[in-house]
């Protein structure tokens, strides 16, 4: 078997509330192929996304990263500088939310949505981020959806 793109190993991640601290990822361990496909299946408020977050630095208070690790390609993902990480977000991982209305802003386009992405990940500005309907699906796909890859994403679509 290959050597695995993505390690975790003992993941342990709480949730800090007036109360105290409530454990929600607790010693997770995998390892994830080249070619692997992976899904993350649990009950509401069982730490899935708190666990994919937290590997993808992204999970913000109350959320603590009390232990384990996470190496993507050599990068020790829980160790590394923000910056470093950074750059690995959606170039090289990212997180495909289950519903998108969890993911996607209602009360944006599409369009509007996938610029605040490039401005945001890759620090353009505003003007330089525009982009052009034919440029969120590539040259080819705008020209096979023809006048449809514009009216897509100037819409609110979120399924």
């Amino acid at each position: 078997m290959s050597k695995p793109i993505l390690t975790i190993e003992d993941l342990h991640v709480s949730q800090l509330n007036e109360d105290g601290e409530k454990r929600v990822v607790k010693g997770v361990s995998l390892a994830i192929h080249p070619g692997e496909i992976v899904g993350v299946v649990g009950e509401s408020g069982s730490g899935k996304s708190t666990l994919v977050k937290s590997i993808l630095r992204i999970c913000g208070p109350p959320a603590v990263i009390r232990g384990g690790r996470a190496t993507f390609d050599g990068h020790d993902l829980l160790a590394q500088d923000p910056a470093v990480i950074k750059k690995l977000r959606w170039t090289q991982l990212s997180i495909v939310m289950q519903s998108s209305l969890n993911a996607l802003n209602p009360v944006l386009t599409i369009h509007e949505q996938m610029t605040d992405a490039l401005i945001a990940q890759h620090q353009m500005d505003p003007g330089d981020a525009r982009l052009s309907p034919r440029a969120l699906g590539g040259d080819e796909a705008a020209g096979r959806a023809g006048d449809g890859a514009g009216a897509a994403a100037e819409s609110h679509r979120h399924g």
